[in-house]
């Protein structure tokens, strides 16, 4: 699974079925920085950020993750937050895990899973945002 981001080719965000998404640099064809919040294989990813300093990632047991390194010095300084659960997490092995992920305006986020579901979800403001706020 791979997202481009045709405005800002410099960069691409990838995961393979693994339990990792990685951001890549197209230019020095390196990796950046490896994401392991996901216990499982990651099935879709979504950003709509300019250089994908904000994206979303679902997983083969349903969980949805939000991860927001925008305006960031250093990648660790980010944060990933979990926005939803779509499966019950009983059944860890599930196979309806999110197969599509879409969001709208830093605010709504929708998932499709292999149950033939749409669900909508709040999704929390971006980091910088609440920062700008204190």
């Amino acid at each position: 699974m791979v997202s481009i981001k045709p405005d800002s080719v410099a960069s691409i965000i990838l995961t393979i079925y693994l339990a990792s998404v990685k951001l890549w640099s197209l230019a020095t064809q390196r990796c950046l920085h490896t994401f392991t919040h996901h216990t499982d294989s990651v099935w879709s990813l979504f950003s709509n950020h300019p250089s994908l300093e904000v994206f979303y990632s679902g997983d083969r047991t349903g969980l949805v993750c939000k991860v927001d390194v925008e305006g960031c010095t250093d990648i660790s300084e980010g944060e990933c937050v979990l926005i939803a659960q779509e499966s019950d997490r009983s059944t860890p092995k599930s196979t309806e895990g999110i197969n599509k992920i879409v969001a709208m305006d830093d605010n709504l986020l929708w998932t499709a899973s292999g149950s033939s579901s749409i669900k909508r979800w709040r999704v929390p403001a971006r980091r910088a945002v609440r920062a700008m706020a204190l």
